[in-house]
């Protein structure tokens, strides 16, 4: 769908207003409408127009543009009224209305762009490991079309996230990788905000001094092309300069920020915040006291009236993974279903499918596919498909669960949804399970394909170095072959 740039606003209108003018069409104009809103900055008329295309489209059963629009909101979603939550629920529509992977360029941008709106709102919600899972979907598309300006930035969205997530080493293969694609390319700032990206790194590593030099020739690179140095790079800079001891190098930079960004018209008061903190301890250690308490109690006031942050269940579902590990598997049925009732009185429906995930993963390490296909039959399955950093997983298990009791049928059907969901390319490991799972679903139901997927499922997990798991469906196959032999004698 493209804007018309240079048609007459009341052309248009006219046009629309006219009984021969088809559905489409109505649609293009209001999109083209939009668009002129959007050059004068009256944002609040060009979401008007799209929606109403929207709901044009929709009408009308025009697929492609019903995506297009959704899309188009959610970046008003983002950009404009910093609704990330409204992002989300936009660009969730389009991808679960197109689960396919479709080989058609106009379609898969429609589609990856979705992907990336999606990840950026996660990011802003600080749900960094939903947002992995997105941006490596943006990233496969754009490595099918070889679209080298994607392909970078979705390393570098990657690479913020692992950040984020303190996996430090791939937070370095992501940049690097990134960097190289800018650079490659002359794209200066770019790679200054790689750099900025390393810096934060090497502070993380310990490397201050490192981290300080390449930081300040980012800063210098931002000041000769805007006049002025990004808020991040000062802020980094500063918090380097606070690991090392060296507090009155930190202290102007550190303060700036804390007062910049901690105004009413801020729409994100996280970096006001995190320097604040670094602030007080480089106040602190400066020895003024008083001064230190008053930015401490400051900062307490300000957090205590921010939106309630959801819970960080991390610490939970690692005590959970460590009791499957050491093989108390009941201590950790009990404390995924502790987790189970905390998200369900709290009404978290996100969280409810994590604590979910995790009393399946208990019935897994017991091998009791009866009570994993009962966990199955007794959830609401509409919501698991809004959760991208576990439903493929999630489905597999399942799947291979209702394999194992029997229910092929269900089973079959289960699997052609996770082979058809697009979020399964950013996933090796689940991809040769799903191949696995057909391989011996088909098997059992004495489909010739059985033979196809199993060779598929044997190479990917040779290509893995999961020689076991070859070792296991090589067991599956001679054991239902022997049952054949047997039933034929």
């Amino acid at each position: 769908m493209n804007a018309d740039f240079e048609a007459n606003e009341e052309d248009l209108w006219n046009e629309f207003r006219n009984t021969k003018t088809t559905p489409i069409r109505k649609v293009n104009i209001l999109y083209s409408l939009g668009y002129k809103a959007n050059v004068v900055r009256d944002f609040d008329l060009e979401t008007a127009l799209l929606e109403n295309a929207l709901d044009l489209a929709r009408e009308h059963s025009l697929k492609a543009e019903e995506n297009t629009l959704l899309v188009c909101l959610s970046r008003r979603a983002l950009n404009h009224f910093n609704d990330s939550e409204l992002a989300i629920a936009l660009t969730t529509e389009v991808i679960e209305k197109n689960p396919d992977f479709v080989p058609d360029e106009e379609f898969m941008t429609t589609v990856a762009e979705a992907y990336l709106n999606r990840g950026r709102a996660l990011r802003r919600l600080e749900r960094d490991a939903e947002a992995v899972a997105s941006f490596k979907v943006v990233l496969n598309y754009a490595e099918f079309f070889e679209d080298t300006p994607t392909i970078a930035n979705s390393q570098r969205y990657l690479a913020k996230c692992y950040l984020a997530l303190d996996q430090l080493e791939d937070a370095k293969q992501a940049i690097n990788a990134s960097r190289k694609l800018f650079q490659e390319h002359s794209q200066i700032l770019d790679v200054a905000e790689c750099d900025r990206l390393i810096g934060q790194i090497l502070i993380e590593e310990g490397e201050c001094v490192k981290a300080v030099q390449l930081l300040r020739e980012v800063r210098l690179l931002e000041r000769k092309f805007w006049g002025s140095s990004k808020s991040e790079t000062k802020l980094h800079i500063g918090i380097a300069y606070a690991c090392m001891d060296q507090h009155e190098l930190a202290e102007p930079l550190l303060r700036r920020i804390y007062e910049e960004k901690l105004r009413p018209w801020e729409r994100d008061f996280k970096m006001g915040i995190k320097a604040g903190k670094y602030l007080r301890a480089t106040v602190e250690a400066l020895g003024r006291d008083e001064e230190a308490k008053e930015i401490a109690l400051t900062l307490q006031a300000f957090e205590s009236r921010l939106p309630e942050a959801k819970p960080d269940d991390s610490k939970k579902i690692t005590e959970i993974d460590e009791l499957l590990e050491t093989g108390a598997i009941a201590i950790a049925l009990t404390a995924a279903g502790e987790l189970l009732e905390e998200k369900n009185k709290s009404g978290d429906v996100a969280g409810r499918w994590i604590a979910i995930f995790q009393q399946l993963k208990c019935h897994w390490a017991n091998n009791d596919f009866e009570a994993i296909s009962n966990l199955w039959d007794q959830s609401p399955q509409d919501g698991l498909n809004f959760q991208d950093e576990i439903v493929i997983a999630f489905k597999n298990m399942v799947t291979h669960a209702l394999q194992k009791v029997g229910r092929k049928e269900d089973a079959l059907n289960l699997n052609d949804q996770v082979l058809q969901d697009i979020r399964l390319e950013a996933l090796p490991q689940e991809k040769v399970f799903a191949h696995e799972n057909r391989a011996r679903i088909l098997k059992i139901m004495k489909n010739r394909e059985a033979n196809k997927y199993r060779k598929l499922a044997e190479r990917e997990y040779l290509q893995l170095g999961d020689t076991q798991r070859v070792l296991n469906l090589l067991d599956f196959w001679e054991s239902q072959n022997k049952k054949r032999w047997d039933n034929y004698l």
